[in-house]
């Protein structure tokens, strides 16, 4: 290869042409005669003159044109073949990758190894252009006709140069060749009111402009939920509930990357209409137009900025916890975590428990968590509680002011959504302390609070309703959060009405149903 570039770059032959050359055209310029007439008749090379005008322009960039032109030539004429036709090979599988529009180039298939003896050198001549085989795209639909091969019909051959009908183009990608062509319906779990779930078949969700369709591999059962089945949220049947759930990306709409087929992603399971107040400060769960689309189905149709690929080392089980990790640490954000502070977390389930991991990693010191359940109180003290307390048998309230020293906790969660512990809670909240919604109480309910001694004692209380704008942060600690233990029951998706039956009865900390099929 280096005898070559030393060929380009020092061949006599070429150097004495452009020498040859420049002479004529200097000599041209100083006669101010016509070039020969039989090679280009109207070309007349007149003396520069200032200024110049913009004839003369043209024509001094005409002949340097002529002049890489004449480089080129020569470059090309003493190009060896078999480098040639490998940038030409290249250059067509671009071509095919630019006209697919895909994200990845496509795989160049090298004609057979031809017949008879191989040169000496060991090396493999590459094909002339017009053999240089197949050109094979990523995407399965287009496998079999990025290229006409031989012993195809004239009218499929013609279809292959005419290219995809527009129709074609603005369809969904497969993800794999089991899944072309299914439009087959899905099954989803609808809640009929109370505690009746029916397993309904559904048309197959299709993917319009900026969507993905998503097959759901687990949803996890919310408090919530069960409080809708209970008349305590207000949420009307029939309805297909769960917002908690993660999936593989099946296909995609147009305008979407097509990287993400295939993809493991966890799922925002709401948007908004984009446009109104609460929309622009990322309160999509405020929104009036907001869309909730249910996990508690095979496939679910999402917006394409609604879905994750999941960080490495996640499992896509312990992933549909993200959402109610989201909505905790969205809560915890909306103030600053004193350095060291103690917080009291009342409520074992999974928003306590993940409020608690979550608090020690903003900068708390002691964890303390009341649930009467020993299971959840055994997994706290796993995930780093420093005392766990059983208001059945000991008094909340005496405990937390021992263990305080009378003062009670810079940071109070009450993670159950009861009003009477919100009230109790209040009480065990220290002077200039926070006290945090993280349980959705009841619509309607109230709080019976003496005012006075929340102002004399300066409390602050907030929450946050819904994730915000917290779900990607959250997305991103889900693997370092160690939270995989607190899965510790599943269902398949034709036993909804016993795996909420399971949640109701307060059962473990997280119910997952998993409708992929296997």
């Amino acid at each position: 290869m280096q005898e070559h570039l030393d060929q380009l770059v020092f061949a006599p032959s070429l150097a004495a042409r452009h020498a040859e050359m420049d002479g004529e055209l200097r000599r041209a310029r100083g006669r101010g005669v016509r070039d020969d007439a039989d090679q280009c008749p109207r070309l007349e090379v007149q003396p520069r003159t200032r200024p110049q005008r913009a004839e003369d322009r043209l024509g001094r960039q005409v002949d340097e044109l002529l002049h890489d032109w004449i480089g080129v030539r020569g470059l090309v004429d003493a190009l060896h073949v078999r480098v040639a036709e490998k940038l030409a090979t290249q250059l067509f599988a671009l071509l095919v990758h630019l006209a697919h529009g895909h994200d990845r180039p496509p795989w160049i298939r090298v004609a057979p190894r031809p017949a008879g003896p191989q040169p000496r050198d060991g090396l493999r001549r590459a094909p002339r252009i017009g053999k240089i085989g197949r050109i094979v795209c990523h995407s399965p639909p287009c496998r079999a006709r990025c290229t006409p091969s031989r012993g195809r019909s004239a009218s499929r051959r013609a279809a292959w140069e005419r290219g995809p009908r527009p129709e074609a183009r603005r369809s969904t990608v497969v993800a794999s060749p089991e899944d072309e062509g299914r439009l087959t319906d899905v099954r989803v779990a609808t809640w009929q009111g109370e505690s009746r779930f029916t397993l309904d078949d559904a048309p197959e969700p299709v993917a319009g402009p900026g969507q993905v369709v998503v097959a759901v591999h687990a949803a996890g059962i919310c408090g919530t939920d069960v409080h809708a089945t209970q008349g305590l949220f207000p949420w009307k049947p029939p309805l297909v509930l769960g917002h908690e759930y993660t999936g593989v990306v099946r296909a995609v709409g147009r305008g979407v990357s097509r990287s993400l087929v295939g993809r493991l992603v966890g799922c925002e399971p709401s948007y908004g209409c984009g446009k109104c107040a609460e929309c622009e400060a990322g309160r999509v769960s405020q929104c009036p137009q907001c869309v909730r689309v249910g996990g508690f189905a095979e496939r679910v149709a999402l917006p394409a900025r609604n879905v994750h690929p999941l960080p490495r080392g996640l499992d896509p089980v312990t992933a549909a916890m993200t959402e109610p990790a989201a909505c905790c640490l969205a809560g915890l954000e909306t103030f600053r975590m004193p350095r060291g502070a103690t917080v009291l977390v009342i409520g074992g389930g999974i928003m306590g428990l993940v409020t608690m991991v979550l608090a020690r990693r903003r900068g708390a010191r002691r964890l303390i968590l009341s649930d009467p359940i020993e299971e959840r109180r055994q997994i706290a003290r796993h995930l780093g509680a420093s005392m766990v307390i059983d208001p059945v048998h000991e008094n909340l309230r005496d405990k937390v002011m021992e263990l305080t020293g009378g003062r009670g906790a810079d940071v109070v969660c009450e993670a159950v959504g009861k009003p009477e512990l919100v009230a109790e809670a209040v009480g065990m909240t220290k002077p200039t302390g926070f006290f945090q919604l993280v349980g959705v109480n009841p619509k309607g309910s109230r709080l019976a609070l003496d005012l006075w001694d929340v102002h004399f004692r300066e409390i602050r209380i907030g929450g946050a309703f819904g994730r915000g704008t917290a779900y990607r942060r959250a997305l991103t600690l889900m693997p370092k959060l160690g939270l995989k233990r607190l899965v510790t029951a599943r269902f398949p998706l034709e036993q909804i009405g016993e795996a909420f039956a399971h949640a109701a009865a307060g059962h473990g900390v997280k119910t997952m149903i998993t409708p992929a099929k296997a």
